[in-house]
């Protein structure tokens, strides 16, 4: 198995100038190294131990190459490199200003790493072992980190649709889809952040999504919050644009479009929310061994749950050239209902052992498996209306504009109606 750092571009893929390259060098000047390396032999002793490995790290010898690294947007990661030529990798967490968002920080940091041990303890998912954890931005390597486990694979170079050979199409759709099925059957009966405590080992609660609220106990109203939101920022950055207040007011009314009545009161899953190629990696023969970057997650309304651009197909393309993401899709989603029925033996650790009550309220109502929602009119409207940012609501409004109407109803009339009578007063949000 090769290095996690053999596929690292470090800063090769970024804007030197740009604020996110100052947060890295930031982190490269200041981080204690020497001290990260320590605390990783120590881990590295303590987790031998713990495996009856026989004290074998006592004499290994740590090091951290600060110049090789990977860089996400809110985390830079390097590879800490044991003498027994093992590694593991350090994700350290980019420094951020104002006492809010440092305790932002800190809650998220900690929600993830719960979610991440109630996943490798519930699941067969692949997902990075937690073997070290500093929440606290004072501490003596100079910034929050977590160390953990290097997954084997790299990430593809683009969607999976695109990039998959269809030799091994059929076997890593059934893959996906075993995983997103074990996700599903981790629910709750409440919208939100997965929280342990601060030791990340309590039993789990829900908490709070940052910026939305919660938790939340119905669909609709998380999907309600949520839309505010981000119609808040739309007002504020094009206040009087009738083109702008027109396509917000079009993606809140989409709202009754986006419920299944029967699913309002869950169960919510588990769900990545961001699980697409740059949080996947793959091996040679196209093996999905990992999933990565769980610092979003949180419990969702089935609707929002398979919402991901994996199964997106992209407006301004032919048919012929979106093709390849249907039938990707259409796998999917075949290989999903072919577990939601029963046809495979369960492939998870433990089935359906939240420690959160789970409501009694129907689930097999229609549309009776969460994989036929995936492709329909109601998935597009949920990915627009909660996948996608503010700065896209134009497009995204047009598009959900044909969804529930179809042709009938064009923009130019939407904005002509909501700037005359009674509907001119609803501009703000």
């Amino acid at each position: 198995m090769g290095k996690p750092s053999d596929h690292w571009t470090s800063f090769q893929e970024l804007d030197r100038q740009s604020l996110h390259s100052q947060k890295i060098d930031l982190v490269l000047k200041n981080a204690n190294f020497v001290h990260l390396c320590s605390i990783a032999s120590q881990a590295r002793l303590s987790n031998d131990n713990l495996h009856n490995d026989g004290g074998s790290s006592q004499c290994l010898q740590c090091s951290i190459d600060p110049s090789e690294f990977s860089a996400g947007y809110n985390n830079v990661v390097f590879e800490v490199a044991f003498s027994d030529s093992s590694q593991w990798v350090a994700r350290v967490r980019l420094p951020e200003n104002g006492a809010s968002k440092r305790d932002h920080i800190e809650t998220a940091m900690l929600s993830e790493i719960a979610t991440l041990r109630i996943v490798a303890s519930k699941t067969t998912i692949p997902v990075p072992t937690i073997y070290h954890f500093n929440v606290d931005a004072s501490n003596d390597f100079g910034f929050r980190y977590i160390l953990m486990q290097a997954l084997p694979g790299r990430r593809p170079q683009s969607g999976l649709a695109r990039s998959v050979p269809e030799e091994h199409m059929d076997k890593i759709t059934d893959q996906l889809a075993g995983y997103y099925h074990q996700l599903s059957r981790l629910h709750f009966d409440r919208i939100g952040r997965l929280w342990c405590g601060r030791s990340a080992q309590e039993q789990p609660s829900i908490i709070p999504v940052r910026k939305v609220g919660g938790p939340f106990s119905t669909s609709l109203e998380y999907f309600y919050v949520l839309r505010k939101s981000d119609n808040r920022s739309i007002q504020s950055k094009h206040a009087g644009d009738k083109e702008w207040m027109t396509a917000a007011w079009i993606l809140e009314q989409a709202l009754p479009s986006m419920i299944v009545e029967n699913f309002i009161h869950g169960p919510f899953p588990l769900c990545h929310i961001d699980l697409h190629y740059n949080n996947i990696l793959i091996d040679e023969d196209f093996n999905i061994t990992g999933i990565i970057d769980w610092s979003d997650s949180q419990t969702v309304p089935l609707e929002r749950f398979l919402t991901t651009p994996e199964f997106t197909t992209f407006p301004g393309l032919s048919v012929e050239q979106n093709a390849p993401i249907v039938v990707f899709r259409e796998k999917f989603a075949a290989a999903l209902k072919k577990r939601e029925r029963g046809d495979d033996l369960p492939d998870d650790k433990s089935g359906n052992e939240s420690n959160e009550k789970v409501p009694t309220a129907p689930v097999h109502a229609p549309p009776r498996f969460i994989s036929d929602i995936i492709g329909t009119p109601l998935w597009e409207i949920v990915f627009r209306c909660t996948y996608s940012y503010p700065w896209r609501a134009k497009t995204d409004a047009a598009l959900v504009l044909r969804q529930i109407f179809g042709g009938s109803v064009t923009w130019e009339d939407l904005v002509q109606y909501r700037d005359s009578g009674p509907m001119s007063r609803l501009g703000r949000f």
